[in-house]
């Protein structure tokens, strides 16, 4: 039995029911992220659904309230949609929505023949430049809602992650597969992952982010090949005094240079003291 309800009765029903229906219209379900595919060089999230839930907000300005209670519930952006991201919640309720907010530092592109070899100290510094511009507009972005000016403590997690769209991940499947090809042909040369085997990227003027009350959960993951400097985590987290939850990922494979590794684990020591004093 089908039952059809005039447009005009749309808000009549209960925001508990438009939820429940919403959930049939679409798999609100936060794609979740395949490091296996990425690693492999496919897309490490699965193809959107071609008719976003957004589209059924505009039934009527109830539905649209239910339906962004879960489009902003989790937002994942790339570093360069932070400004239009700050456009989109310049609204006070949408602010309040957000729970989770990931976002991945688009790192500069590199050339094909670059591919074949270890970055350079010109490239690490244009990737410290570009993963701190990306960690400060965030910052920004987080201190300028009204609830973080007003010390809400509603849990809130912040995610970052990195990439640049000549990394394996970010090539796509078919580039990632016709390189190899080459590669097995002696065609090409190309270092995949190993590229930025040695790279540990910092954050730099951790000293000029704001201090943001809302964050509770603070999540960094070295995904795509890509580490971050660890002394850079310990920093961040001092600028989150509610955090309760920390999750982060660090690389010790520097054995070939004893010199370097030794310089990582003093960085990670001085990490591992900020844990214990917090």
């Amino acid at each position: 039995m089908q039952i059809k309800l005039p447009f005009h009765n749309m808000n009549r029903l209960s925001p508990e029911l438009i939820d429940a229906i919403v959930v049939y219209l679409y798999d609100t379900s936060p794609p979740s992220y395949n490091l296996a595919a990425a690693f492999l060089g496919q897309s490490p999230y699965p193809t959107p659904d071609p008719f976003p839930l957004s589209h059924y907000s505009s039934v009527s300005r109830l539905w649209q309230y239910v339906i962004e209670a879960r489009l902003f519930r989790k937002l994942s952006i790339k570093s360069t949609d932070v400004l239009e991201l700050s456009k989109i919640l310049s609204n006070t309720r949408r602010q309040q929505i957000v729970q989770t907010l990931e976002c991945c530092a688009q790192l500069p592109s590199y050339s094909e023949e670059a591919c074949g070899r270890f970055e350079r100290a010109n490239e690490r510094a244009a990737n410290n430049k570009a993963f701190t511009d990306a960690v400060h507009n965030v910052f920004k972005t987080i201190d300028s809602w009204v609830l973080e000016k007003n010390n809400g403590r509603k849990p809130f997690k912040l995610c970052l992650t990195m990439q640049s769209p000549s990394d394996v991940a970010g090539r796509g499947v078919p580039k990632v597969n016709a390189d190899r090809l080459q590669v097995s042909l002696g065609r090409r040369h190309d270092l995949f992952l190993k590229r930025y085997k040695h790279t540990f990227i910092k954050v730099l003027n951790i000293q000029d982010l704001p201090t943001l009350n809302r964050v509770t959960h603070f999540y960094a993951y070295t995904v795509n090949g890509r580490f971050y400097d660890a002394a850079s985590y310990a920093a961040l987290a001092a600028k989150l005094p509610n955090v309760e939850n920390i999750q982060w990922s660090f690389e010790d494979d520097e054995k070939r240079y004893p010199a370097f590794r030794k310089q990582l684990r003093q960085s990670k020591s001085r990490t591992f003291e900020f844990i214990e004093l917090c």
